[in-house]
């Protein structure tokens, strides 16, 4: 790896350096060999120090450990991990400097972010034994979600007098996503869903081969899986019987984030925008961590479906879409909300989160939809969360 190496003189090693000088000087003027000899050993300390740092950072490697999840406002902690590969030679008073920076230039603007220029978190390893690994942790906070970008790691030192900040770049540069800030979804919100959603079949009974929940036994049939047989049930009648299962399916869920502003430049506005995305990431939480049904999710501006079976990895490929959305001024709304009964079954759980008021049945922005009389029923069924609501504290909190 081809490091960059930095050599700085403070001010303590310029003073001792002057003062190296005028004994020399005076020890050639005044022709005294005592002062000529102490001038050289000064002049000695001065090299050491100097050699001794660079040769103490010639073999250290840096390593750095991100959390695979970061959310905004939420603490969170960096591993850095120094390894001392010298076999005969310890190292003290290292210091290994990270840097952290936003990346979204656009998003910054928006929320009043210009002077933001990163942060610069230390860790400090006192003394590491030749061929041993130390690991050091700082902790750390981001207010505002969004792509940042992690590095490069510089490594100094000021051992052993101190006259020299030795260092060099060790790269590890990386860029990470800090998730939207979660709240906490309250009982008036489950109250109000489950109203909404209550006419509807909550979930689909079927029989099935691979299921979990045992229902009975039935007679062998062609394409039955040995293992499923039930031996006791088949020694008693003397013929072949398998196990039969009961499957349970969850109704989907989708949710609709309205992406358009007219007023993108006001505090209010962008506000709601943000408390947008985190109800939305709070959904996502919830509804991924279901242990059956499927789950999708639309932003209205570039109208892609993201979704499929609940778990983990869905719920961080939609935190990751959530992390880099901004507001649009263009109205996509109704082409979205078309394609829906094409895209998702009549049962499926849709909730629309939007900025500002919006009335699905008289609303202008969707009045071509309305013509349509399957639409307009598809309408009548999505559950609308305007988020500028003041009313909207009792159904999420930050």
């Amino acid at each position: 790896m081809n490091r960059h190496r930095r050599t700085t003189l403070f001010r303590d090693g310029l003073v001792f350096l002057v003062l190296t000088a005028v004994i020399f000087a005076g020890a050639v003027i005044r022709e005294v060999n005592l002062l000529l000899l102490f001038g050289s050993l000064l002049f000695c300390l001065f090299v050491l120090d100097w050699i001794s740092g660079r040769r103490c950072l010639r073999h250290l490697k840096v390593t750095r450990n991100l959390p695979a999840e970061i959310y905004a406002g939420d603490s969170f902690l960096v591993s850095i991990a120094l390894d001392n590969t010298m076999r005969s030679r310890s190292c003290w008073s290292i210091l290994v400097e990270d840097r952290i920076q936003p990346l979204d230039e656009t998003h910054r603007e928006q929320k009043g972010l210009k002077d933001i220029v990163g942060w610069q978190p230390i860790c400090y390893f006192p003394y590491l034994v030749s061929g041993q690994s130390m690991v050091k942790t700082y902790a750390g906070r981001i207010g505002v979600r969004g792509r940042y970008h992690t590095g490069p790691v510089y490594v100094t030192t000021r051992f052993p007098l101190g006259f020299f900040r030795n260092g060099y770049c060790a790269g590890q540069e990386n860029e990470f996503l800090v998730f939207p800030k979660l709240g906490v979804l309250t009982s008036e919100w489950f109250r109000q869903h489950e109203l909404m959603t209550q006419d509807r079949p909550s979930r689909e009974q079927r029989l099935s081969r691979c299921s979990d929940e045992l229902q009975g036994v039935r007679k062998w049939q062609s394409g039955d899986v040995r293992k499923w047989i039930h031996w006791r049930a088949s020694a008693k009648h003397r013929e072949i019987f398998v196990r039969q299962f009961q499957e349970f399916r969850q109704q989907d869920s989708l949710i609709i984030l309205d992406q358009y502003q007219t007023d993108t430049q006001e505090n209010d506005a962008f506000d709601n925008f943000e408390l947008a995305i985190s109800f939305c990431a709070a959904l996502t939480k919830y509804f991924s961590q279901s242990a059956f049904g499927d789950f999708h999710f639309i932003c209205s501006e570039s109208e892609t479906v993201y979704g499929g079976r609940t778990g983990r990895a869905l719920s961080l490929g939609i935190m990751e879409q959530l992390a880099t959305l901004t507001t649009a001024a263009e109205d996509h709304l109704a082409n979205v909300l078309k394609r829906l009964p094409e895209q998702c079954g009549f049962d499926t759980n849709v909730v629309l989160v939007t900025t500002s008021p919006i009335d699905l049945s008289t609303s202008p922005r969707v009045a071509e939809l309305r013509a349509d009389p399957r639409i307009n029923q598809f309408l009548s069924r999505i559950q609308v969360v305007d988020t500028s609501n003041p009313k909207f504290d009792r159904w999420y909190q930050v």
